[in-house]
Formats: C-alpha cells, structure tokens, sequence
C-alpha cells in the first residue's frame, strides 16, 4: 500500500447520505410552501450544510427555528436510506487486514454517524471516530486529523485523507497529508488533491495495490 494510514470523511465518502438529505430538505420547506430545486440543494451541500441553512434563511426570510426543524426532521431519517458506496467496504476491509489503519473525522454528530455505522457493521474497521461532538473545530480546520496524527503518532507521508468535498482536501492539506478527493460527480475541479478517483475499484488499483 502506498499510504499505511487513512483519515475517512464519512457524508458522501463511505456513505452516500446526500439524497436522503436532500429529499428531506425539500420535504420540510415543502411545508413551508417553499419549493427548492434538488441540484441547487445538492450543490449548496456539497460545500457544507450550514451553506444550505444560510441560504434558507436570508432568501426566504427564516429565522434559526428552521434550522431546528430541518435537523429535527433529519433525525428521523432511518439509517437503511443513507446508502453505503460500492466497494467502500472492501476497502476498509482489506486496509485494516494489511496492518494499516483507519480513522473516521465527520463535521456529522456522533449519534447519528453511529447508528449508520452500526446498521453496515463499519465501526469494528476503524481505530478511532472523530465526530462534531468531539468539540475540535470543523474541516477545514485540521485540528482533528492533528489530534489523530499526534496521539497515535502518525507519519506524515505514510498518512492520506480522503473525501468528496473541497474543505476535505483542505484539512489533509492543512495537515501536511496526502489528499484524495472521492468525485463521484465527475466535475471539473480536483480541489488541487493528490489523487482524484470516481470509484473505489479506481482507488483499490491505485492506492491499495501499489
């Protein structure tokens, strides 16, 4: 393997969590009569979901009340609609059988990253899982992967993060890691990422076999 240690994102990396998100973005404003555009939503999420708020609140003039209910209603989204990728666990699998090591950093709450881990049986393949209720500060701040780095003292070039989003890449980067950004989209910008995949067959070639 090229890397021995790996810094998982979890939303739209392992778990494609974006269309149930979405859909229940939608679902609530519905109740509002405020009807939203799914790919305008989704591209708004894919910087961050506190964009996605931001934007509610200042273009249809809510007030934070909203934000509560859209987090409320995501509460109850059950964990077999958040879709795990294809190959994603073959890929765990095989890194923690060849003594390298996985950690999980989400900007998501731990309780509900949990339950989704839990539902696939992922939990088991990872050291340790850093979630927002760990209090470090967000991607892209790299606070997290630094407390990870340190405690279980990392090398640097040994080490990689990996997700689907701009402030990913940029924690890896802040951290002095190697990046891969996952572009299940297949758009344009590589956010200046070490290596870019479309799917873990790719990555598995790439990274795992080498």
């Amino acid at each position: 393997m090229l890397y021995k240690n790996f810094i998982w994102d979890f939303d739209g990396t392992i778990i494609d969590t974006y269309p149930a998100t979405i859909n229940s973005i939608l679902k609530t404003m519905k109740e509002y009569n405020v009807n939203l555009n799914y790919e305008e939503v989704y591209k708004k999420a894919k910087v961050t979901l506190r964009y996605v708020f931001d934007y509610i609140k200042n273009e249809y003039n809510f007030n934070n009340e909203i934000v509560d209910k859209i987090l409320y209603d995501f509460s109850k989204i059950s964990p077999k609609d958040r879709i795990k990728y294809d190959k994603i666990e073959e890929v765990l699998i095989y890194i923690k059988k060849n003594d390298g090591k996985n950690f999980l950093v989400t900007n998501r709450d731990s309780k509900s990253t949990l339950d989704i881990l839990d539902f696939y049986n992922l939990k088991y393949l990872f050291e340790e899982i850093v979630t927002s209720d760990d209090g470090f500060k967000l991607k892209p701040n790299p606070e997290s992967f630094n407390f990870l780095i340190n405690k279980y003292s990392l090398s640097l070039n040994k080490t990689i993060g990996i997700g689907d989003r701009k402030l990913d890449i940029e924690a890896a980067k802040n951290s002095n890691i190697a990046s891969v950004f996952m572009n299940f989209d297949i758009i344009k910008s590589n956010y200046n990422a070490d290596f870019v995949f479309n799917n873990y067959n790719d990555f598995y070639k790439n990274i795992l076999m080498r």
